[in-house]
């Protein structure tokens, strides 16, 4: 068996070994009960049995990257008119769920990709299946019908993001252009494996995706090299936590409130999103370190303002 560990950490899973061909790990590493967070596992096709276990409820869950077309907009009225929706609708499309599921607003820092101009703003949305993975996730499927399944899960997920999309441009009274829209919890089947992949993007080469950081740290859009077959395909989604959330809360990281550079929405409260706070994250230029061998860095991005409930 094929191990790449990109971590540093030690990594020690009772994980179903019959046919395991290849398991990699990324520097986001985050333990979770049966398979920690920014994990890849390649299995031979012939003989396994779905271990639905190993990505939880939250299938489908993902990332949408969109530019806004104007930034003109009231961005603290705005963002406090999209929370006020959000707490009237938390379940069904549209429902941003909680945990580490967020919508940020970014302006460009710095590229040299001439598709961005100084000034731009952005918005990344994180948020995932609700309601619906949870139900999938309680049915006992055979293969066939859990990829058929998994397939429409998938799609209600992007279905939701991009409905939490229109409700911002709603409020901000723009239009935007969707850039990047990943998903980083699911399984693939190809003709001859089975692949988990547990916050991770699948990445080709020369394809894009988007890794944020903390609630009010810079984010980065990236360019899969060549060689990031190397890493079965396999990319980080943000830069994980560094504490867990049981460790978290045993600690008053709200007691200096939420983070100054950005805007938060009135009415929230850093106590209540004490286990999001930017301390329970790891450091994104730490991330990138680890993985500059497979990626380049289209831009970089900073928080304008942020909601999480």
């Amino acid at each position: 068996m094929e191990f790449k560990n990109l971590s540093g950490k030690n990594f020690e899973y009772n994980l179903d070994k019959n046919g395991l061909n290849r398991v990699v790990i990324m520097p986001d590493y985050a333990p979770g009960k049966y398979l920690p967070v920014g994990t890849a596992l390649f299995y031979e096709k012939d003989g396994h049995k779905i271990k639905k276990e190993y990505l939880g409820t939250d299938v489908g869950c993902g990332m949408v990257l969109s530019k806004f077309e104007k930034n003109d907009f009231n961005l603290e009225q705005s963002v406090n008119e999209v929370t006020e929706k959000l707490i009237e609708n938390n379940s069904g499309l549209g429902s941003l769920g909680g945990g580490n599921h967020f919508i940020t607003i970014y302006e460009l820092k710095s590229s040299d990709n001439s598709y961005f101009r100084e000034g731009d703003f952005f918005s990344l949305i994180h948020s995932g299946s609700r309601e619906r993975g949870r139900i999938f996730y309680q049915k006992n499927l055979d293969e066939k019908k859990y990829f058929d399944e998994q397939g429409k899960i998938i799609k209600y997920a992007v279905d939701n993001r991009l409905k939490l999309l229109d409700l911002l441009n709603q409020k901000t009274k723009t239009k935007s252009e969707v850039y990047i829209h990943n998903t980083h919890n699911f399984i693939e089947r190809t003709s001859d494996e089975i692949i988990y992949r547990k916050g991770l993007i699948k990445l080709n080469s020369g394809e894009l995706s988007v890794i944020p950081s903390s609630m009010s740290g810079e984010a980065v859009i990236i360019r899969a090299k060549n060689n990031v077959k190397e890493i079965g395909f396999s990319l980080p989604h943000a830069t994980g936590r560094k504490i867990s959330r049981s460790e978290a809360k045993t600690k008053n990281f709200f007691s200096e409130g939420f983070p100054k550079n950005i805007h938060f929405p009135y009415f929230l409260y850093a106590e209540n999103l004490n286990e999001e706070l930017p301390e329970n994250y790891n450091d994104l230029e730490g991330i990138l370190k680890k993985i500059e061998d497979y990626i380049t860095i289209e831009a970089t991005l900073t928080p304008k303002a942020s909601i999480m409930l």
